[in-house]
């Protein structure tokens, strides 16, 4: 008689909770002194113990977040185990999708699974059947504990109870209650009188940290040590909105408060203050709230003074809409679209003799000006916002124009600023001047464009006051590939022409390309002036692709716009690209 082949078995045990795991035999070693017995009785038919120990202590079944599950999966894909024994089918899951998983993954390995007190077998259809009944009872009965939780939470909360949790500032968890900390309650008072008279968060931020008064610290019950942190405006936010001290817990599923078992701290009057104070200070009524990295923030102002707003919306796909947006008018503006007309506004204008340092000549100060913004674009966001935030003092908008006033001064104090990371960036195009009237005074230059902004069809426009889209600002279709296949090969070239890198080769060898590749990205620096003031501005073909740039083109400037259907004229600042034409 032929001896039957040798099935490798692993024993898998799990138990939700660590309570009771230190005792010398617990519910894990009897999982497996079980499985290992039944393994025992199949000897006969070639059933062999693999000396691997997959224990999960203090895991739930309704994860498969577990080291010694994802352990056992790992070395079933790897090929080192036929057969899983388990006590119950729920110690291995209690969720029958992922157990679905686990069993198409068995099959798929050919691994058999055994519950040792429901024996059955998972090649079969009735087995199938069987083990998807019993998992559905498995995770029946983990929604109903779930439930009587959740339950037990609600009704501990009526009563008033501390059901643990960080501990707020101001008490100490005595017994599972909340008691007052004498001298952290007198730091909640000092909190919450502050901001009623600074009124901001933000100030009340920089006054906690210049004290150096930090948050709560406590030892938990392991032994660790928490909080003791600086403070933050999120941190601030809940801590002057917890109705804890008052006297009040909260049951946040149910978003309803009810009287404590414990002491409050704040009286009502000034908690009712405060919560005045903080709703006043959020967003108007149908308008989103702000968006704290806005570039433009408190610079945009109707003609009475009063501030725009950054807000946005959010449409179908989650896609996000940011404008800014005049309350009482309730007149928004894109703020992409603004935002692009104060870059294109402000980096057109003629340098004034007041805003050039005495360190630079005139002539160095422009090539730097020009330098600012050709690399503007591959800068940090809060770099761009915090050069917008010191060059501009106000935007001045209406239904038909903005008006942009920029400080001299703080020109002044961006040409002098040498730790700005300006790269060699391609070249960039200009808002044509005719499009816009300038003023200027010894302090400031003042620009007003004549634009309305429209959406239409999910897209936004800026108008002249002809009604004509203003083609240097609607740009709206940019394409990073090529973009950055125009940057690299204008980063070259200029490498090449300072003697920093001999040819092509030296080039794909410090690169790691290949020859080929660098030579056809080289050759975008010959296109025309006004397909790359296309690219730079978004305005190209919505066709065109890197590839169509890469095969040989006409040397002819005309020729080539005529062949990638560049047809419309856009304005490039002199100086900066030579005008289209032949050469």
């Amino acid at each position: 008689m032929s001896k039957p082949p040798s099935l490798r078995c692993a024993v898998y045990t799990r138990k939700s909770s660590e309570e009771g795991l230190e005792q010398e035999f617990n519910s894990l070693d009897a999982q497996r002194e079980a499985g290992e017995a039944y393994i025992g009785s199949q000897k006969h038919e070639g059933w062999k113990l693999l000396p691997q120990v997959y224990d999960d202590g203090g895991y739930s079944g309704g994860s498969m977040e577990r080291p010694a599950l994802k352990q056992l999966l790992k070395d079933i894909e790897a090929g080192k185990i036929d057969v899983v024994v388990v006590y119950k089918v729920d110690r291995l899951s209690r969720s029958l999708g992922d157990f679905a998983r686990m069993v198409e993954l068995f099959d798929k390995h050919k691994v058999s699974f055994v519950s040792v007190t429901q024996q059955f077998n998972t090649t079969t259809s009735m087995g199938r059947l069987t083990l998807n009944i019993l998992l559905s009872f498995a995770q029946f009965e983990r929604e109903v504990t779930g439930e009587r939780i959740r339950d037990k939470m609600a009704a501990s909360k009526q009563k008033g109870m501390w059901l643990g949790g960080y501990p707020p500032l101001g008490y100490d968890v005595v017994d599972k209650k909340l008691i007052i900390n004498k001298e952290e309650a007198l730091q909640v008072k000092n909190i919450f009188e502050t901001y009623l008279r600074l009124k901001s968060v933000y100030k009340l931020v920089e006054y906690l940290n210049r004290q150096d008064i930090k948050t709560k610290s406590w030892i938990t019950q392991s032994g660790k040590q928490r909080g003791g942190y600086k403070y933050t405006k999120n941190i601030l936010y809940k801590l002057i909105a917890n109705p804890v001290y008052i006297g009040q817990v909260t049951h946040h599923r149910k978003k309803i408060t009810y009287m404590g078992q414990h002491e409050a701290i704040i009286h009502k009057e000034l908690w009712d203050q405060v919560q005045q104070l903080l709703v006043r200070q959020q967003r108007s009524k149908g308008i989103p709230r702000l968006v704290r990295g806005a570039m433009l923030k408190g610079l945009v102002q109707a003609l009475d003074s009063s501030l725009y707003i950054p807000t946005y919306t959010v449409r179908p796909g989650k896609k996000q809409y940011h404008y800014y947006i005049h309350p009482p008018t309730k007149h928004r503006m894109a703020a992409r679209m603004l935002e692009k007309l104060i870059i294109q506004s402000a980096r057109s204008i003629e340098l004034p003799k007041s805003a050039i340092p005495d360190t630079l000549t005139r002539s160095q100060a422009i090539g730097r000006w020009h330098r600012i913004w050709d690399s503007f674009s591959t800068l940090a966001s809060a770099l761009q916002n915090q050069i917008i935030q010191g060059i501009v003092d106000k935007v001045i908008c209406s239904k038909e124009q903005v008006t942009l006033r920029l400080s001299h001064k703080g020109i002044k104090t961006l040409l002098q600023d040498e730790s700005l990371p300006l790269g060699d960036a391609a070249p960039s195009a200009y808002l044509p001047r005719h499009n816009y009237d300038v003023h200027q005074a010894e302090e400031h230059t003042d620009i007003t464009v004549a634009a309305r902004f429209k959406s239409q069809a999910g897209k936004q426009y800026v108008l002249d006051k002809t009604g004509k889209a203003l083609e240097s600002v609607h740009a709206s279709s940019y394409d990073n590939t090529i973009l950055a296949a125009l940057t690299k090969a204008h980063r070259w070239k200029s490498s090449m022409d300072k003697g920093q890198i001999r040819c092509i080769a030296d080039i794909a060898q410090q690169e790691k390309l290949k020859d080929g590749y660098v030579s056809r990205i080289m050759r975008l620096n010959s296109l025309s002036p006004r397909i790359k003031a296309a690219i730079l501005t978004g305005t190209q073909p919505q066709t065109l692709r890197l590839q169509h740039l890469l095969i040989p083109f006409p040397t002819r400037w005309k020729e080539q716009e005529v062949a990638l259907k560049i047809h419309s004229p856009v304005s490039i600042k002199e100086g900066i690209l030579p005008e289209s034409g032949d050469r």
